[in-house]
């Protein structure tokens, strides 16, 4: 074989094995980059079900909250009912008829559950329970309500009106709209407020009521006390020394002569400034 085409024959053959080579590289670096362009793919496919993952988490998380938010005013009655519970002593199906009231209650009022239970710890506080019953809780804790948006009063100091004048007058707790009714006239028409009178009938409750008197004389008494800027526990004690001083000095018997009737005869007992 001549020299040219021996050095033809053997460029041929580097030339062959070079491409051999190539192709063998290529076919090598074709499947990487297949694979590449595939971890590529995967890759985002894995970000956007990461973006997704976040997504729902983030949507998740904004459920769990409102769901704790709306689920809180019940986790606070709870509280609110084991609280009352524990200070009261009423558990069972008593308890549960009062969560039931309280829950009826705290829709019509508006104040919510928590304050209509807030109500009962007040009043039961005040109140012999045993001697009312569930029943008569239920419709003092319903006209203690009445009586805080009647006479703009603090729920506090709505239930101290309501417990104070149904102890000081041994008022049946039935009685509870007529002591509403007396303190809403009696704001309404006189001078002293719903708890001027409360305070009033706190000092003097207990001796006109054993003298014989009714929740509304006190009130009317009160009342013109207050013209007169006697006012809250300064009107009652002054109430108070007047019906012993009638008692005592001029034989008053209440049960036989109305208040106005006494007051009229110790206007006339009293000395006269000319004399």
């Amino acid at each position: 074989m001549p020299c040219l085409k021996v050095s033809q024959y053997f460029f041929a053959m580097q030339i062959d094995v070079i491409f051999n080579v190539i192709d063998r590289a290529s076919s090598g670096l074709k499947n990487v980059d297949r694979q590449f362009a595939g971890l590529t793919k995967t890759m985002t496919r894995t970000q956007n079900c990461m973006w997704r993952f976040n997504q729902v988490s983030e949507l998740f998380g904004r459920m769990g909250d409102t769901v704790a938010k709306l689920s809180q005013p019940y986790r606070d009655f709870e509280q609110q009912m084991s609280e009352f519970s524990g200070i009261t002593g009423i558990v069972g199906e008593d308890l549960k008829m009062l969560g039931q009231a309280a829950r009826r209650t705290g829709i019509d009022s508006g104040l919510g559950a928590t304050g209509a239970v807030k109500a009962f710890s007040l009043l039961a506080s005040q109140i012999d329970v045993d001697k009312i019953g569930m029943e008569g809780l239920i419709e003092l804790q319903r006209r203690t309500i009445t009586l805080a948006q009647a006479g703009g009063l603090t729920l506090e100091d709505a239930a101290n009106a309501m417990a104070g004048t149904i102890n000081q007058f041994g008022l049946q707790a039935s009685e509870a709209n007529r002591v509403i009714n007396v303190m809403a006239a009696g704001s309404k028409f006189g001078a002293a407020e719903v708890n001027d009178l409360a305070m009033s009938f706190k000092v003097a409750g207990a001796a006109a009521n054993a003298a014989g008197l009714r929740v509304e004389d006190v009130a009317g008494a009160t009342e013109t006390l207050a013209m007169n800027n006697l006012k809250g526990a300064e009107a009652g004690t002054a109430l108070r020394n007047v019906l012993l001083s009638m008692q005592t000095k001029l034989k008053v018997d209440f049960n036989k002569t109305s208040l106005a009737e006494a007051l009229a005869k110790l206007v006339r007992a009293m000395p006269s400034r000319e004399e």
